[in-house]
């Protein structure tokens, strides 16, 4: 006090007094709070005027001087800063566990309490069919209830009716994927009324809808359920369900997995979904509504398996595949690792050092799905031997492997090719032609992180260098036996003639004078220029860059390297499905 030194001339006026604080003048630390309780004991009679705005109070310590002075000052302010190590703790922390190894996540209780539904209440049929209970929410339906649902979702099927006949074929199409529900008994007749219990609703209606997948090879439509579409409580069915924990591995580290093998398999679990079966007393929750044509009347159906689009069916599928390789272990022990640390949803990647040993996990894991009526279909591997002993129908493809340029195949989205090995990128299999360009600039661009795809482009371009023709390769530096010139034998081979002679043209000789005479005051007559030399340029076959690919086989390997690389980045850029074709 004060934040600034008073001027010697304003000072002139408070030295007539006895000032408690001499130094009162300068600016220094706080030595004394005083609070207001014992202000009285210390003041003592006497107050002056010293000036119009300061005031002096005598007190047991001296005189004290109150109130405002006027200073020529720049500026000053006053930072009131609140000290916490809150912030500093956090950080520090963070910096130890970054180096930690990472623990495995904590389970919620949601998802003890979904974990212990499934452990208490799912059975097997005598089919061997799992039969699992909807994971519903200890709130439901005191504090959670549903509300009616069945007149949205006939409006919106209507709605969608309307749509796919305007679309040809795609109404035929998705009248067959609901057909055959019935046919394989995944779903059944059921009464065209909700069911309704002291003012609560249990029962739900799905609405679906139908996505189309052109490029899929077995199911190009697929129905899906809409779960999250609210009811009349503003409820929906994905809000009285747990979701449940996430059980399938992390993709990426799947994968790496799989390239560590050096026999590969891959297969699909045909309807993963469908082949769970859901117990009597939740069917009404799964409710649709459907009709194969405009004229006949709507039909209320119950889905009768784990449903596509309910928050849960993810966690009750791999759950199960879990359960299988729990009670499987003993008769089939290959089986069992690869359902629990070797699946992602219904995808199977895995593999072994020995073709005896792959051959026999395959043959293991489609024993032990088989036995609870899951079906594994679309069989490929990186060796003929795998599966040479498994039925053709249970093949992606019975001539797989048999030719190089048709042996790939796509796992999670990923293009593969069987006969090597890793992954490398495949054509893109649209029909278009893509544009001709160097091969090696988009090499080094290419974001490969785990090393998927880096190997696969690094051979690809050793490739398209040993398949060049020779003459187009070798430097004029070093001539081969070919000779500095193209010879008959060399032009037929490879295509090569030799190095060309380009005439360059002279300029005009009267274009000065042209230009002088169109425009003469801006441009001054010009002599004509001397006629010079027709200058000639070698074209030397030297480095890939200034070689003559003008050889078959050459441009041939440069359109399927560029094929590759542009399937290579459109791959990268996008995202991994959750989930195979028939889920």
């Amino acid at each position: 006090m004060p934040t600034f030194t008073i001027s010697r001339e304003n000072w002139q006026r408070f030295k007539i007094l006895e000032l408690a604080d001499p130094s009162c003048h300068l600016p220094a630390q706080t030595d004394m709070v005083i609070g207001s309780d014992i202000l009285p004991q210390i003041l003592l009679e006497g107050i002056q005027n010293i000036c119009d705005t300061i005031l002096a109070q005598k007190t047991i310590f001296g005189w004290i001087l109150s109130g405002p002075i006027t200073e020529n000052v720049v500026s000053f302010s006053t930072q009131v800063e609140e000290c916490s190590n809150a912030t500093l703790s956090s950080q520090l922390r963070k910096f130890w566990e970054e180096e930690e190894i990472p623990q495995p996540p904590q389970i919620s209780p949601e998802d003890q309490a979904c974990e212990h539904i499934y452990a208490t209440t799912t059975t097997r049929a005598p089919n061997g069919r799992y039969i699992v209970r909807l994971p519903f929410k200890e709130e439901f339906p005191k504090k959670l209830s549903l509300g009616h649902s069945r007149s949205a979702a006939l409006q919106q099927f209507f709605s969608m009716e309307r749509s796919l006949q305007k679309k040809g074929d795609l109404a035929t199409m998705y009248n067959n994927v609901l057909q055959e529900y019935l046919d394989l008994g995944h779903m059944e007749h059921t009464k065209p009324c909700e069911i309704i219990s002291n003012g609560k609703y249990f029962s739900f209606y799905l609405p679906h809808h139908a996505v189309v997948k052109p490029d899929k090879v077995t199911t190009k439509v697929r129905v899906v359920f809409n779960a999250s579409k609210t009811s009349g409580s503003g409820k929906s069915l994905n809000d009285v369900l747990h979701t449940g924990p996430t059980l399938q591995p992390d993709l990426m580290l799947l994968i790496l997995q799989w390239r560590m093998h050096r026999f590969v398999f891959n297969g699909d679990i045909e309807k993963m979904y469908r082949q769970i079966l859901i117990h009597e007393d939740d069917k009404d929750f799964q409710r649709i509504l459907f009709r194969t044509s405009a004229d006949s009347p709507v039909t209320d159906y119950n889905l009768k398996t784990v449903t596509f689009g309910v928050n849960c069916a993810p966690y009750l599928a791999i759950r199960t595949l879990h359960q299988l390789a729990d009670d499987t272990i003993a008769t089939f022990p290959l089986a069992a690792t690869i359902l629990k640390t070797e699946t992602y949803v219904d995808d199977i990647l895995s593999g072994s050092h020995d073709i005896d040993n792959a051959t026999e996990s395959l043959f293991q894991v489609i024993k032990a799905l088989k036995s609870a009526g899951f079906i594994l279909k679309k069989l490929t591997a990186n060796h003929p031997a795998i599966l040479e002993k498994f039925p053709k129908e249970d093949l992606l493809d019975s001539n797989f492997l048999k030719f190089e340029s048709a042996s790939t195949t796509k796992t999670l989205d990923r293009r593969h090719h069987g006969s090597t090995e890793g992954m490398p990128p495949g054509s893109n299999g649209r029909g278009r032609q893509q544009p001709t360009m160097p091969a090696l600039p988009p090499v080094p661009r290419i974001a490969d992180v785990p090393g998927l795809q880096g190997d696969e482009a690094a051979a690809t371009l050793q490739d398209l260098w040993a398949s060049a023709p020779h003459a187009a390769v070798c430097s004029s530096q070093h001539p081969c036996s070919h000779g500095a010139k193209g010879t008959g034998a060399q032009e037929e081979e490879t295509g090569y003639k030799g190095p060309r002679s380009v005439k360059r043209r002279a300029p005009p000789k009267k274009k000065a004078l042209k230009k002088a005479q169109k425009n003469p005051r801006n441009h001054a007559p010009q002599p004509p220029r001397k006629k010079t030399a027709q200058r000639t340029i070698a074209r030397t076959p030297q480095g890939l860059q200034t070689a003559n690919f003008q050889g078959r086989t050459t441009h041939r390997v440069l359109g399927n390297t560029i094929r590759a690389l542009k399937e290579l980045q459109e791959t990268l850029s996008n995202a991994f499905l959750q989930g195979g074709d028939d889920v």
